[in-house]
């Protein structure tokens, strides 16, 4: 391996950590605020979450611009595997109906925004970013399933909201259903090559598993 792929490497390492660290702490900080002014209850708490997932697509987008780090949102080709998962994420609104304006929102929270602000930031800026530095596609693959994985350490605060105790083994078994998961969108994303299918998967099961 050569000196310069090296250091690339490195820095594409710490350059990632560095984002996720950086994005579980702004979304802590917007959850914090919100609860502040506007209380905490179990609704605010997703409220508070979409809120901050929003402002966290907004700061990627910016990111990977500046970059110049695609987000492989758009497919190159469309086919019916996407009309097939359009039509069974619409089976999982149609049986999630939401019967007042809060159900609509966390159900918004749920299957859209959580699936596209993870997708576009894993399987998209993530992915290609490892990508560029490391062309076997099977290495990004395990390296982003198991960031994901380890990702969902940073919900540990509105998991604890819910629950009264044994939060320590909640959180492995929600990084290793996380790994799992991340498993499967990961295969979506090497057959598809683009993260707007994983996030009709991803969406998908939000719903069907709520």
């Amino acid at each position: 391996m050569g000196q310069k792929l090296k250091r690339q490497r490195i820095m594409t390492a710490v350059q990632i950590v560095f984002l996720l660290v950086a994005s579980a702490v702004i979304r802590y900080l917007i959850r914090q605020i919100i609860f502040l002014y506007a209380g905490h209850t179990e609704f605010l708490d997703r409220m508070g979450s979409l809120s901050a997932d929003l402002v966290l697509i907004g700061i990627l987008i910016v990111v990977a611009g500046k970059s110049r780090i695609g987000l492989s949102v758009v497919p190159k080709t469309l086919s019916w595997h996407y009309v097939v998962m359009e039509v069974i994420f619409a089976i999982g609104v149609w049986g999630n109906s939401p019967q007042s304006l809060q159900s609509a929102l966390v159900l918004i929270y749920a299957g859209v925004i959580t699936p596209v602000f993870e997708e576009m930031l894993f399987r998209g800026y993530i992915w290609n970013r490892i990508h560029q530095v490391c062309s076997n596609r099977w290495i990004v693959y395990i390296i982003v399933t198991v960031l994901f994985g380890i990702w969902h350490i940073a919900y540990t605060d509105s998991i604890a909201y819910r629950i009264s105790d044994g939060l320590y083994s909640i959180m492995i078994w929600k990084v290793i259903t996380g790994m799992c998961f991340g498993v499967l969108l990961g295969a979506v994303r090497m057959k598809s090559d683009n993260c707007f299918a994983t996030m009709l998967v991803h969406g998908t099961w939000n719903l069907f598993t709520r």
